[in-house]
């Protein structure tokens, strides 16, 4: 459990290093659970390619932002590689930036991230009151059991950062969690909302 919250901070950390962009794209926490009772992006299936989601979400994912490899717990080694496009998705008047991860080139994450800045397109986001909304949003459309964890303290850049976070359990091994990032003071830096797909090779470390 330990190692697995340790990947999960460190895929926020690549987030929160993540740059900012352009066009908007819509997003809807009432779309994203299906009738199955999994978790996924709209339109989006797991295990997609790069140029499946593309052809999807009608623009382009462009250069890797990041990629590495892994030994298996299935003695395989595996791809990982993210994607963050000069996009932006808007929910409740909120601008987020998009990343997709692919695990040996099948799309296997989406993560929204919505930062408070002094950019233009973000200078309104309330990342506190959103992971408020995001909550209760969620645990109103589903009504399914949550696990909400106690807030963590980790080092980022040599700076204490705080992360709290909600997660859902889905059908078919699939997972959707909310997280609120805050500095060292406790002031709220951004709000990321996840959809992944749980049933990969593990690490074998």
């Amino acid at each position: 459990m330990k190692k697995c919250r340790l990947v999960y901070c460190l895929a926020l950390i690549t987030l929160l290093l993540a740059a900012c962009a352009n066009s908007d794209q819509g997003f809807a926490l009432d779309k994203i659970r299906r009738e199955d009772g999994s978790y996924g992006y709209p339109g989006l299936a797991w295990g997609m390619t790069q140029q499946e989601v593309e052809a999807v979400v009608g623009y382009p994912l462009g250069e890797v932002a990041s990629e590495s490899s892994y030994a298996g717990d299935d003695g395989n080694s595996h791809s990982n590689e993210t994607f963050m496009p000069d996009t932006h998705d808007v929910y409740n008047d909120n601008v987020g930036t998009i990343a997709f991860q692919f695990i040996d080139e099948k799309l296997i994450d989406v993560t929204v991230r919505f930062v408070k800045n002094d950019t233009s397109e973000m200078q309104n986001n309330e990342p506190d009151k959103l992971y408020a909304k995001c909550i209760d949003e969620v645990k109103t459309l589903f009504d399914a059991p949550s696990q909400e964890r106690e807030k963590d303290a980790i080092e980022l850049m040599g700076r204490k950062t705080l992360i709290s976070s909600c997660d859902w359990e889905g059908a078919g091994d699939t997972l959707l969690g909310v997280s609120l990032i805050e500095d060292g003071e406790g002031k709220p830096q951004s709000t990321v909302v996840r959809l992944a797909y749980t049933g990969i090779p593990k690490s074998a470390g």
